[in-house]
């Protein structure tokens, strides 16, 4: 913790030497906010998180609409703003985190490596908005931005058998909302794919092989 509270400590004497307008002004702010939100993960404190999320809009704020940061700024804002709504259930912010990863996909280009992940985290917020709301259609869009992610994601990449586990668990919901058996066949297909890659980090094709089962 003493580690964490001094990277704090630096980044907020790096950004008030930072002069008003510098370019980098923006990346500073950004770069706070991360530890301000890594000490949210370690105390819970809400405040940390709504003091995170206020520089991360600053950051938003100050970066031009046609740079090349900008779609992380707002991907990072997005994901800020979906934890807040996870532990206060305030639909506002799930509103704003959508809205805000929607924003970050349109302005990032075609064929970026980071565009996979970006279409990710949306997927990730309408889940969470169906578990909301319970309105298939937003089921159907976070399958439909998953299904995208992972026909982006290059073959071997470390993170694709934890997209697929993702959304096989959007295929195991929809399956409980159509009792279409041809939902429940794609959850455990991508289940199986996930479970038995060779490649990525071995708990996440632990966790696809329990989920495989599971859904047997």
């Amino acid at each position: 913790m003493s580690d964490l509270l001094e990277a704090i400590s630096v980044h907020r004497q790096a950004l008030k030497l930072a002069p008003d307008e510098h370019p980098s002004l923006a990346t500073k702010l950004d770069n706070l906010a991360t530890s301000i939100e890594s000490l949210f993960e370690h105390t819970g404190s809400i405040d940390c998180l709504s003091e995170a999320i206020s520089l991360r809009r600053q950051a938003v704020q100050l970066t031009s609409e046609g740079h090349i940061s900008l779609p992380a700024k707002l991907n990072n804002l997005g994901s800020s703003l979906q934890n807040l709504f996870e532990h206060t259930g305030v639909t506002n912010d799930l509103s704003e985190a959508i809205s805000v990863h929607r924003q970050a996909v349109k302005l990032i280009a075609d064929g970026s490596p980071d565009l996979p992940s970006r279409l990710h985290n949306l997927g990730n917020s309408l889940e969470s908005l169906f578990k909301h709301t319970q309105v298939t259609t937003d089921l159907a869009e976070a399958i439909s931005t998953q299904r995208q992610a992972i026909q982006l994601t290059p073959h071997g990449h470390p993170n694709l058998p934890s997209r697929l586990e993702a959304i096989g668990k959007l295929f195991e919901m929809m399956f409980y909302q159509s009792h279409n058996h041809s939902d429940i066949k794609s959850a455990l297909s991508v289940y199986k794919l996930a479970a038995t890659s060779n490649f990525g980090p071995a708990l996440d094709r632990i966790f696809a092989a329990k989920q495989w089962a599971q859904c047997l």
